[in-house]
């Protein structure tokens, strides 16, 4: 490793080096590589075929996208000592988090954004309906909520990924249905953050929609978490994970589904006998 290393010039070994701050086992497109090196088309793939050569990274010529293992990425990273402003440089070089060009942006946007220290930045972002509507044009439910995962324990944006969830039947079929199914959801919540959520999502709303008056709906925070749809046979029992992040839902047709409360698999509709089960264990309900 450090032979490799050995063979490039300081610019090259620094740029090496700022990979390690994408995710772990990740594939890094070139794209973004490029503007976090600051060079351009060409020099940035004349760099990704040197490091690929010097066996630093897997360069897929055909997908445009890097790969460290994480080994290599574990060690390099303890050479990088500006994390934040490397992060920050990327943030700054996307521009408008609402007009996102890369397809990874819209997805580690807020990944970076904590890798900035700008948590105050990636809350307020997690708070505003615009940011919900143009990542599910550009992506899907599952990446919307992860953006919440990390900052979990915070209690109002726990509640709103909770409606968020609670509300992915019918977005993952009609986004459009997110306005009202957020508003309804928090309509009975009187946190002044959650308030001026609504008010957001209310003023945010150019056409015709059917906005709730009365809190008719699943609110979050409660016993229900989420409801599984489209099952192809009976649901005869659902077990859960000792942290709580995975359940598994064995049928009459003798096959087990796992599912994850934030996985696409809860956010999709199949086809299947529209029966329904219930069940609850402690302050949890499954429906």
């Amino acid at each position: 490793m450090g032979a490799s290393l050995d063979l490039l010039t300081p610019s090259e070994q620094r740029k090496c080096c700022e990979l390690t701050i994408f995710p772990e086992d990740s594939a890094i497109p070139l794209s973004v590589a490029a503007a976090l090196w600051r060079l351009d088309d060409l020099d940035s793939e004349d760099l990704a075929r040197r490091l690929d050569d010097l066996a630093l990274l897997d360069f897929d010529l055909r997908l445009g996208t890097l790969r460290m293992h994480d080994v290599l990425r574990s060690f390099l990273g303890t050479k990088i000592d500006d994390t934040a402003a490397l992060h920050g440089a990327l943030i700054d070089a996307w521009g408008d988090p609402y007009a996102l060009s890369e397809p990874y942006a819209w997805r580690r946007y807020t990944y970076h954004l904590r890798g900035a220290g700008r948590q105050a930045d990636c809350r307020q972002l997690l708070l505003d309906p615009r940011w919900f509507h143009a990542k599910l044009r550009a992506t899907d439910l599952h990446a919307l909520l992860t953006d919440f995962e990390p900052l979990a324990g915070d209690v109002v944006l726990d509640l709103v990924s909770d409606a968020l969830r609670l509300s992915a039947p019918i977005v993952a079929s009609d986004r459009h249905q997110l306005d009202p199914q957020l508003f309804g959801r928090l309509l009975e919540r009187d946190e002044p953050e959650i308030a001026e959520l609504r008010n957001r999502v209310r003023e945010g709303c150019d056409g015709a929609w059917l906005r709730p008056l009365y809190p008719a709906l699943d609110p979050p925070g409660g016993m229900l978490l989420m409801t599984l749809i489209g099952h192809e046979g009976d649901i005869t029992a659902l077990s859960e994970t000792a942290d709580g992040r995975c359940g598994s839902v064995p049928g009459d047709h003798r096959r087990r589904r796992r599912r994850s409360p934030t996985s696409r698999a809860h956010a999709s509709r199949l086809s299947g006998t529209p029966r329904r089960h219930s069940g609850h264990a402690g302050r949890r309900r499954a429906s």
